[in-house]
């Protein structure tokens, strides 16, 4: 890897502004989103023969919109602060997987949604406004133009079935720069629904009916049919309601852009996964229960032999019988009953080409990234982080158990090197691989019993021996219990 010299930022910050709103600007937000640019104007809402969506003119102030939907780790970071309630559990079961953690989050409510919004200093869209970021000022039917959708453009369809990740698909976004509007989950904006509406909307930024019963979602989802897929479509639901395909994205009002104040240190991406190759071990634990000892006997194996981050857990009240802690595989002979653990990562080659956001100078030696002190607006920091008044900036609280700054939304932490870190696509394999047993040596002397003895038939209520556990086994009348 390359050396550069780091450029310590400056103790006296330059007042520089956020970016000039202006179409293809973008901002890197607080919780890892980069925000585009929608300058105001106006737009044909609507689409023809519409039934509650007529054509007709509006227009919209600025606004910042995420250019991707909301991730399972940024709710996260908010659920885990306190201020976000939990997801729904069945749909979805993965929040807090770090397999999942670029996916949307879904199995939320329009008050969770928009709690989210408020907790990062922002907003749900209006629909007017999600129209507009989604069609353009000349009104595409689809958010990349009037082509007809394609799988290499949005997940919809028979495409892939299930939620992909926020920034899967480049080539479906839209004029301002915004991912995956069209596809993959609906998402809640902030009207609430009138099937007539548009007849006597204001014509500038229309803020939908006082009241109502439910909320306007807009997009579409994994499953849905292409004919489906109108960006000026309109659906509606409770705003109780929480589905495995309904997410959300914020927005950022132009006077708020600066509200927070910049991270002091935040970790450099790869955005081309083909910057990046890996090799990553694959990794498996078996038992095998032994009455006649009262153990069970735990191997570990790790296709990389002399894997240097493969580590496993658990054993330790277990004695090793079988390979050496440098090599696998391991066997340990276990008589109480633990969690057998093993994880190990991948190791990384051919990693180049990292950036920084704008404003922030690479530390080649660690991969992370210093502010340069250019920009010193806002005060306010999100959990988990002190405001620097020094430097003006945002770092880190001792003891959070927090490391850095989160990705930009769809890459993944990874400490690619010891000591070296990276958000890298998701594209690129997993970081961590990581396995899990429970070892239950008793269960080697536990026969598996009835409750209820068929005719001719009794309940034999037995100990093999101080260690095995009591058993209940149905013997034919008169049949002598076994004693051991």
């Amino acid at each position: 890897m390359p050396t550069e010299i780091l450029i310590t930022p400056t103790a006296t910050p330059v007042k520089v502004g956020p970016p000039a709103i202006q179409v293809g600007a973008s901002y890197l937000y607080m919780d890892g989103t980069t925000l585009v640019a929608v300058p105001s104007g106006s737009f044909i809402m609507g689409e023809p023969k519409g039934k509650d969506n007529p054509p007709h003119q509006v227009s919209v102030g600025d606004f910042w919109i995420y250019s991707t939907k909301v991730t399972n780790t940024q709710y996260k970071f908010c659920f885990d602060a306190g201020y976000c309630t939990s997801p729904d559990g069945i749909d979805n079961p993965n929040f807090g997987d770090p397999a999942y953690a670029n996916k949307p989050v879904v199995g939320v409510t329009y008050d969770q949604a928009a709690s989210y919004c408020v907790f990062v200093h922002a907003r749900l869209p209006t629909e007017a406004e999600w129209e507009k970021a989604a069609r353009g000022p000349d009104g595409n039917i689809y958010p990349w133009g009037n082509d007809k959708p394609t799988c290499d453009l949005l997940n919809f369809g028979k495409c892939v079935g299930n939620l992909t990740s926020v920034n899967k698909y480049p080539n479906g976004k839209s004029y301002y720069g915004a991912l995956d509007m069209d596809g993959n989950t609906f998402e809640w904006v902030a009207d609430w629904y009138a099937r007539d509406y548009y007849v006597a909307s204001p014509s500038n930024d229309p803020r939908g009916p006082e009241n109502g019963d439910q909320r306007v979602t807009r997009s579409a989802a994994f499953d849905t049919d292409a004919y489906l897929l109108a960006s000026a479509r309109r659906s509606s639901v409770d705003p109780a309601s929480h589905t495995n395909e309904l997410s959300f994205r914020c927005v950022v009002d132009d006077y708020n852009l600066a509200y927070f104040a910049p991270y002091c240190q935040s970790v450099s991406a790869i955005i081309d996964a083909l910057s990046v190759s890996s090799v990553c071990p694959n990794l498996s634990i078996t038992t095998q229960q032994s009455c006649k000892t009262h153990s069970a006997y735990v191997t570990f194996n790790d296709d990389h032999p002399g894997d240097p981050n493969g580590a496993i857990g658990g054993v330790e009240n277990c004695k090793l019988i079988s390979g050496a802690a440098s090599s696998y595989p391991q066997t340990y002979q276990c008589t109480s009953q633990t969690t057998a653990v093993m994880n190990s990562s991948c190791i990384f080659t051919g990693v180049q080409n990292a950036i920084c956001a704008a404003h922030y100078l690479l530390d080649a030696s660690t991969g992370l990234c210093k502010w340069d002190g250019s920009i010193s607006n806002g005060n306010q920091c999100l959990p988990a982080y002190n405001y620097d008044p020094l430097n003006k900036c945002c770092s880190i609280v001792p003891g959070t158990g927090v490391s850095y700054p989160a990705c930009p939304a769809g890459l993944t932490f990874t400490v690619d090197v010891p000591n070296h870190y990276v958000c890298l696509p998701d594209s690129v394999p997993n970081a961590v691989t990581q396995q899990s047993m429970v070892v239950d040596p008793s269960k080697a002397c536990t026969i598996q019993g009835v409750n209820n003895c068929k005719l001719n038939s009794s309940i034999c209520n037995q100990t093999f021996d101080s260690f095995c556990p009591t058993f209940c086994i149905c013997l034919p009348t008169g049949f002598k219990c076994p004693t051991h």
